[in-house]
């Protein structure tokens, strides 16, 4: 295996597989390395009639950098081979300021409890919290971080 087969394993195992947790991130790595095989493109819709062999390929990155549950939510029988569908399914399902998805963000913030790790709680509040602004979900910035407080053990209320 060439230096170069190495280092292409490596950063598409650094991308890991999309989650309810992890869109921004994920979607910023997946980027990232789909331009850097020139294949950005293809998600994008920016090429009329790309090759079908870097449609396959991309359709395959894609599918194969989802969980089972971001799987059944977004890829169909009708995009499964189609890169572009399945991007735009993506960002529909994740980043969209629909009702649904603005509700299962703050849903999720609002059961997520304090485990006894500051540091581990604060990194998942950032990480809710850029969710809120993906969404635009319009929560004003005081209430954000009152409900953060109120997560915390008795130990830090007088912080």
């Amino acid at each position: 295996m060439s230096d170069v087969d190495v280092e292409d394993k490596s950063s598409r195992s650094l991308i890991g597989k999309l989650d309810d947790l992890n869109f921004p991130s994920w979607s910023i790595r997946m980027r990232t390395y789909l331009k850097s095989k020139d294949l950005w493109e293809i998600c994008s819709g920016e090429v009329a009639n790309p090759a079908k062999k870097k449609v396959k390929t991309t359709a395959n990155i894609l599918i194969s950098h989802l969980s089972e549950i971001a799987l059944e939510a977004v890829v169909t029988v009708e995009n499964e081979e189609k890169p572009n569908e399945i991007w735009n399914a993506i960002v529909d399902r994740y980043a969209s300021a629909s009702i649904n998805n603005k509700a299962r963000i703050w849903l999720n913030f609002m059961r997520y409890e304090y485990g006894g790790d500051l540091k581990s709680y604060l990194v998942d509040c950032q990480k809710m919290i850029r969710d809120f602004a993906i969404v635009q979900l319009g929560i004003p910035d005081d209430i954000i971080s009152i409900s953060v407080l109120a997560k915390l053990s008795k130990d830090y209320w007088n912080v």
